[in-house]
């Protein structure tokens, strides 16, 4: 799946699990090359929660500025889907609390 499609189905995926399972497809999509090129921080690991997500996503975006020309647009990339997949959490979380809510008045 190209990043767009990824991140048009991050948009449209209604659990925690489905946005996790995405982020994992994403990464598992990079090439070695493209691995080589990231720091150690910034290599894919296996994302088991909703904070792996969040944590991974923090990382790429404060680590974007130290990175070379080589790796930025790469870190680039990986922290814009990123930051988009955490967003797509934290609504569903939203989502989540303001059904308990209306449950509970």
């Amino acid at each position: 799946m190209t990043a767009n499609v990824l991140i048009e189905s991050l948009r449209r995926a209604e659990t925690h699990a489905d946005v996790i399972g995405l982020a994992n497809a994403y990464l598992e999509e990079l090439d070695a090359a493209e691995i080589a090129l990231l720091p150690e921080r910034l290599r894919p690991r296996a994302l088991h929660c909703a904070h792996d997500v969040s944590s991974f996503a923090f990382e790429l975006v404060s680590c974007y500025g130290e990175e070379t020309n080589a790796s930025a647009r790469l870190v680039n990339r990986l922290a814009i889907f990123f930051t988009q997949a955490s967003i797509r959490l934290s609504e569903l979380l939203a989502e989540v609390d303001a059904a308990g809510a209306r449950r509970s008045a």
